[in-house]
């Protein structure tokens, strides 16, 4: 039974994923006070050598976005949990 018609379409470029591409947010490194010193200065060297105004103030004291999955109760600890009951 077919019910929906499909029509594949080939992209116009391949696609590839590249570990680079998540590091960098418009092409510039993700940056924080959490970076040691030498990185930060380092990085704030090239932002001006491109001609950009930055200062030291403009860090974020932490990334802003940090990942933080869920964490989930472990099964043995529920089973031991179930039989005490």
């Amino acid at each position: 039974m077919h019910l929906i018609n499909t029509k594949v379409v080939q992209p116009a470029q391949e696609f590839a994923v590249r570990l680079e591409d998540r590091l960098y947010v418009d092409g510039y490194p993700l940056i924080s006070e959490l970076d040691a010193e030498e990185v930060i200065q380092d990085y704030l060297k090239k932002l001006q050598d491109e001609g950009f105004d930055v200062t030291r103030e403009m860090v974020p004291k932490a990334p802003q976005n940090m990942y933080n999955p869920k964490k989930r109760k472990s099964k043995r600890k529920a089973d031991t949990q179930e039989d005490q009951v």
